[in-house]
C-alpha cells in the first residue's frame, strides 16, 4: 500500500506549502517530550488510568505528526496521509477521556454532594460517550481509507468517510458541552457551598466541612482536625484551584480544536478550510500540544501528591466503601 500514489502533490493534503519539514519536526519533538513526561508523571504519581487516556493520546499525536513528517518527504504517498488522518483524529479523544476522569477525581475529593451526578455515574457516562465517538471516527477513517485506495470505476465517494468522522466529532462536541455545563455547576456550587443533596456516610467530607471544624475547634482538637483532613484526601485549596484551572483550560483547547475540525470536515475534502495548512497547524496541532503541556504543568498527581496520598476517582461501589469504613 505504501506504493500507492496520487496524480499530484496537492491531491491529498491540498496544501500549497506541502508540509514544511521544520513544522513537522517541531511538532514531533514537542509531542514526544510531552508524551515522555506524561509517562513519567503517571508512573511516579501512580495515576495508572492516565496511561490509557492522556498518554495514549500523546502517543497518537506523535505518530500522527511523524506520518506528516513522512509526507513532507513525498506528499503523494497514501500510507502516511491515512496514518496522519487516523492518528490525529483519534488522539484528542483519548486526552478528553483523561479530562473526564480528572473531573471525577475532583468531584469525589471536593464533595460529591455538589455534583449533579455521582463520580461513578459521571465517569461511566462520559467515558462511554468518548469510546462511542472514538468508534465512530475510526469507522469514518476506515471508510476514507478504503475510498482512497479503491480502484473501482467510478471511485467511491471519499466524502462519506468525512461525514462519518464529522458525525463523531459533533457527537463529541455535544458531550463536551454537557461536560462543561455540569463541571461548571459543580465548581460554582462548591465555591458557594451550595450542595444539591445532603452528605451521605460514604461521601468524603468536603473542604467546607473541614474549614468549619477548624474554625470552631479548641486547641486540643487541632490534631484531630488535621488527621481528618489527611484521611479525606483533601489538598490545599490553591492546589485544587490549579487542578480545576488546568482541567478547564485543557477542555477549552480541545473544544476549540473540535470546532475547527467540524468546520473543516463540513466542507468535505476539498473546502477552503481543509486547504489551509496554517489553520491546521494553529487550530489542531497547537491546540492539542498546549492541552498536553497544560496537563504536564498542572498535573493532578504533582499538585495533589497522589504518590503518598490516596486520591480516589470514586469508582468503588457504595457496598465496598461501607465495608471499608
Amino acid at each position: 500500500m505504501s506504493g500507492v500514489r496520487t496524480n499530484s502533490d496537492t491531491a491529498l493534503y491540498k496544501f500549497i506549502s506541502l508540509l514544511p519539514l521544520s513544522t513537522c519536526i517541531v511538532f514531533v519533538v514537542l509531542f514526544s517530550i510531552s508524551a515522555i513526561v506524561h509517562l513519567a508523571q503517571a508512573t511516579r504519581y501512580r495515576l495508572w488510568w492516565l496511561l490509557f487516556t492522556v498518554f495514549q493520546g500523546a502517543v497518537l499525536e506523535v505518530l500522527g505528526w511523524s506520518f506528516r513528517l513522512w509526507s513532507s518527504k513525498n506528499p503523494r504517498l497514501l500510507d502516511p496521509f491515512l496514518g496522519n488522518l487516523i492518528c490525529l483524529g483519534l488522539g484528542p479523544v483519548f486526552i478528553l477521556g483523561g479530562c473526564y476522569l480528572i473531573l471525577g477525581l475532583v468531584i469525589n475529593s471536593l464533595g460529591p454532594q455538589y455534583s449533579r451526578l455521582r463520580p461513578r455515574t459521571y465517569s461511566f457516562i462520559f467515558c462511554t460517550a468518548d469510546i462511542t465517538c472514538l468508534a465512530i471516527q475510526s469507522v469514518g477513517g476506515a471508510m476514507a481509507s478504503i475510498a482512497a485506495q479503491s480502484d473501482d470505476v467510478p471511485p467511491p465517494d471519499p466524502n462519506k468517510g468525512a461525514r462519518v468522522i464529522l458525525a463523531g466529532i459533533v457527537l463529541q462536541e455535544a458531550f463536551m458541552i454537557i461536560f462543561i455545563c455540569l463541571g461548571s455547576e459543580f465548581v460554582y456550587r462548591w465555591a458557594r457551598n451550595r450542595p444539591l443533596r445532603p452528605l451521605e456516610p460514604t461521601d468524603p467530607p468536603s473542604s467546607h466541612q473541614i474549614n468549619s471544624l477548624s474554625s470552631t475547634a479548641t486547641p486540643s482538637s487541632f490534631k484531630t482536625i488535621e488527621t481528618k483532613a489527611d484521611e479525606s484526601d483533601m489538598g490545599d485549596a490553591r492546589k485544587w484551584k490549579l487542578v480545576v484551572f488546568g482541567l478547564s483550560l485543557t477542555t477549552l483547547l480541545i473544544f476549540v480544536r473540535s470546532l475547527y475540525r467540524t468546520a473543516e470536515l463540513s466542507q468535505g475534502w476539498s473546502g477552503p478550510i481543509i486547504s489551509s495548512e496554517l489553520l491546521f497547524n494553529v487550530l489542531d496541532g497547537a491546540m492539542i500540544i498546549c492541552s498536553l503541556v497544560t496537563l504536564n504543568v498542572l498535573h493532578p498527581g504533582r499538585l495533589l501528591e497522589t504518590r503518598t496520598r490516596n486520591v480516589s476517582l470514586g469508582m468503588r461501589s457504595k457496598k465496598k466503601e461501607v465495608e471499608r469504613v
